[in-house]
């Protein structure tokens, strides 16, 4: 895909001005006519300020890599003598920044040429069935998840979305020049963990507890949010203990910590009568101590309060 953005720009105005057609145009100077024209919309962002022209990704994560964009100025002056230039060009991790030139300069015309390949080998989309193909296929894969048992292949463009890789493939270390990432976890929660980085899907009937502990992991702050919300509403007899561990072990789930309170407390004669609650309280003999303490405690309450009720 071509775009090019052309215009007459009077650096000595402070005019701002937006339009918008998919594609957001700002410029701090007289009012210009633009054109662009391209093939194809690509979810990019084109603004322009501060003596600055930045092109964007919109959406975070549907963005081509830096070095398979090409973007180079024309530059005319009145007598229409023009030069290239891309000296005045630098990226910072897929933004491209474009600083204009100073008020002396003499060209009174530029030339934005943008170039952004229909790649086949790295074509991205926004549809959740792309980004499915990419994850199930491995197709051009740049890093390998390593788990306890089969390798998942996946792309450095979407796991540095989020911090924890993000710096992981900035720093040094071995995992990050050779392209693998080492995890203790199995090969299925780690393909789970993949699927919602992808394209935010994701079992949380089966996996929410597991899920909750590797987000917290590797700090997917709105995976852990949803799987804390999740478990929240779905609380039985059959998942209360594995829930209480996840308490214990986190302290960052105060809202989880409440409601499996007051679930102990609605359930107190069902729970201590089960075998998992001796294991439980023979493991964790401080917590289930807690548990009891908070259920005395209610018991207290509810007796008073019946005990007013009466005078």
């Amino acid at each position: 895909m071509k775009i090019e953005i052309s215009g007459k720009v009077d650096f000595k105005q402070n005019i701002q001005d937006a339009f918008e057609n998919n594609w957001l145009i700002c410029i701090d100077g007289k009012k210009s006519e633009f054109s662009f024209e391209s093939d194809e919309i690509d979810p990019y962002e084109v603004v322009t300020y501060s003596g600055s022209i930045i092109l964007k990704p919109k959406k975070e994560g549907i963005l081509r890599k830096a070095e398979q964009i090409k973007m180079f100025i024309e530059m005319k002056n009145h007598e229409n003598f023009s030069f290239v230039t891309t000296d005045l060009i630098h990226h910072d991790g897929g933004v491209f920044h474009f600083l204009t030139p100073p008020k002396r300069c003499f060209a009174s015309t530029f030339i934005l040429h943008i170039e952004i390949p229909k790649l086949k080998d790295v074509e991205l989309s926004n549809s959740k069935d792309h980004l499915k193909k990419l994850l199930q296929t491995g197709e051009h894969a740049d890093v390998i998840i390593k788990t306890t048992g089969n390798d998942i292949p996946v792309h450095k463009f979407m796991l540095t979305r989020y911090e924890h890789f993000d710096q992981m493939f900035k720093s040094d270390i071995q995992e990050a020049r050779i392209g693998i990432v080492k995890t203790r976890h199995d090969y299925e929660l780690m393909f789970e963990l993949m699927k919602y980085i992808y394209y935010e899907e994701c079992n949380l009937d089966k996996f929410a507890i597991d899920l909750l502990t590797v987000s917290d992991e590797y700090n997917i702050v709105d995976l852990f949010n949803l799987c804390e919300n999740f478990l929240i509403k779905s609380i039985t007899m059959d998942n209360f203990f594995d829930v209480a561990l996840i308490v214990i072990a986190n302290e960052r789930l105060k809202k989880l910590k409440k409601e499996i309170i007051k679930f102990f407390s609605e359930n107190q004669i069902e729970i201590i009568t089960t075998e998992k609650w001796c294991e439980f309280a023979e493991k964790y003999p401080r917590h289930a101590m807690d548990y009891m303490e908070i259920q005395a405690h209610n018991a207290y309450k509810k007796m008073r309060l019946s005990h007013m009720d009466d005078v």
